[in-house]
């Protein structure tokens, strides 16, 4: 039950963790565009 339940966790916790990485990366390009185009 409970180990189940862990490797579970850590097999779903990969793909969400590489998404949220990727959602980050998007996000820190967005940024860098918006201050390029200010200046």
């Amino acid at each position: 039950g409970l180990l189940g339940g862990r490797q579970v966790a850590r097999y779903l916790a990969g793909p969400r963790l590489q998404q949220l990485f990727a959602v980050c990366g998007i996000v820190a390009a967005l940024m860098l565009v918006f201050a390029v185009v200010q200046v």
